[in-house]
């Protein structure tokens, strides 16, 4: 448990230091020029203007590309990004949707997008995954408690189950459906009191996935 936590630590100082090294104005200058209609092409022979009107198509290329791999596209399965209100990964289309459409201007979207990126693009020690895979489930309920309520319920268990198809033993579960404070899942976050109900869930709890057994328990705020 003390590694597990140190390893957190470690996880919040990381995204600590990815968050503050982000450019919010680059990105939101990549998502603003999505919205611009295309300029015709100037008719006369190449020149300063038409060199300008180059650098500026590949400058928008260059930011669809950015913006396509930052809302997951490349990585995220045809279940999720095809999804219809029928399919089971439909609140992740539209959680992932949001974050798109948001994190040009919240902090909370750029975050989560942040982490979520840095979750399935590198790779190394279980261990060490599980910390950052935490630490993607306390940048999704900081970025989801601002969305409407059943979303955040409902896209909580589906973002679990895909994190855990990065581990090979361990997996992490939501524990939005529990109300009342339970030691043997749940340990109180900071700013907690010392009693009384549930008032927030912060992360995920990962359990052994061989026997169930409680690994890291999740962080709430009482």
């Amino acid at each position: 448990m003390r590694n597990a936590r140190a390893n957190e630590e470690l996880a919040e100082k990381l995204f600590s230091a990815l968050r503050a090294s982000v450019d919010a104005d680059a990105l939101g200058a990549a998502l603003t020029e999505l919205t611009r209609p295309a300029e015709a092409a100037p008719r006369s022979d190449r020149g300063p203007a038409s060199e300008k009107h180059g650098h500026e198509q590949k400058a928008g290329a260059v930011s669809n590309a950015l913006l396509e791999r930052w809302s997951l596209a490349d990585v995220l399965d045809e279940s999720i990004l095809l999804a219809n209100p029928s399919d089971k990964g439909y609140p992740l289309r539209l959680l992932f949707g949001e974050m798109s459409a948001t994190m040009a201007t919240s902090d909370e979207a750029l975050t989560f997008a942040a982490a979520v990126n840095f979750y399935f693009r590198t790779s190394g020690e279980e261990e060490a995954r599980v910390a950052v895979g935490l630490e993607v489930s306390r940048a999704f309920y900081a970025f989801a408690r601002k969305l409407e309520p059943q979303l955040l319920t409902t896209a909580a268990p589906i973002l679990a189950t895909l994190l855990s198809s990065e581990l090979p033993r361990l997996r992490f579960e939501s524990v939005d459906h529990l109300s009342t404070f339970d030691s043997n899942v749940h340990e109180r976050d900071r700013q907690s009191g010392q009693g009384g109900p549930i008032r927030e869930v912060r992360t995920f709890l990962c359990r052994i996935q061989a026997t169930g057994m409680v690994r890291i328990k999740a962080r709430v705020l009482t």
